[in-house]
């Protein structure tokens, strides 16, 4: 699998037209189509899925993403391009990459009998499909004589988790040779973890579905901004933020009604908070 960002860079919201065309013919259907409306600096991902031939002919394959704004028709469209290279035939390598939620993590299991090609095996997690993985095992996991493998990952589940085995071949590269994922996808949202109306302090928490930069912002009635509690890019999953109304090196706030507003990507929302004395 593969993945596009479309990016609005713009300071307008605009909405994308987008193709991905294929030189050798391994994309698995037909994308086009048109993004959601974006705000400036928000994204959306296109995922795609590629069948790589089993004899590796040809061993790669280029794929190529057009964009054009709706709003701007007077701009050329965008193009990103990015290969795909076949390095072996995965099933003829793995048979299955399966992974199911378990009490106190993920159970992981694979089947392979390629003991001429593959010496050992690496698991790797991520929340984010697109990157961030980290090994699962601590040291890679012996081939032998093949057969059936599983691996217990006792991270908690939060969301979706995404996990990639990797062979290490008999040369010491490593190649993917399967992705799975497990889970339920997280939902945005953004409430009170305290009370309200409050004395002193409470607390905000927020649930991200997706990695996103974060802000949240208190406002006066008037309009007016009086405190950044949050300004940092967030992976999916759930953030408490304090806010108390002084003390922390902040400006101390006088007691009365504020506006506390999350921006993070094209999630917004807006909460009223009452501070008394």
């Amino acid at each position: 699998m593969r993945h596009f960002r479309i990016q609005n860079a713009g300071t307008v919201p605009d909405m994308y037209n987008y193709s991905i065309l294929d030189a050798a013919g391994w994309l698995v259907g037909v994308y086009n189509g048109t993004t959601p409306a974006m705000a400036p600096s928000s994204f959306f991902d296109v995922f795609v899925s590629v069948q790589i031939p089993t004899d590796c002919n040809p061993p790669s394959d280029l794929l190529t993403l057009y964009v054009q704004p709706v709003g701007e028709a007077c701009f050329g469209p965008q193009v990103c391009s990015t290969t795909v290279y076949c390095d072996l035939a995965t099933p003829t390598v793995v048979s299955r990459f399966n992974a199911s939620a378990s009490a106190g993590g993920v159970d992981l299991a694979w089947s392979s009998t390629s003991t001429g090609d593959v010496q050992a095996w690496n698991v790797y997690r991520s929340s984010d499909p697109s990157g961030n993985f980290v090994r699962v095992n601590a040291e890679p996991i012996l081939m032998g004589g093949g057969g059936e493998f599983r691996l217990h990952d006792g991270a908690p589940l939060a969301g979706i988790s995404y996990y990639r085995l990797n062979a290490v071949l008999l040369n010491g590269r490593e190649v993917t040779m399967g992705t799975t994922q497990v889970g339920t996808p997280l939902e945005f949202s953004f409430a009170l973890a305290g009370t309200n109306p409050f004395q002193s302090r409470t607390a905000l928490r927020y649930t991200l579905p997706s990695a996103e930069r974060v802000q949240v912002e208190v406002y006066s009635v008037t309009g007016q901004r009086v405190r950044t509690l949050v300004d940092r890019s967030e992976g999916p999953g759930s953030y408490t933020v304090p806010f108390q109304m002084q003390g922390g090196g902040e400006r101390m706030l006088t007691p009365g009604v504020y506006m506390v507003r999350i921006t993070a990507g094209r999630y917004q929302k807006t909460l009223r908070l009452v501070g008394l004395e």
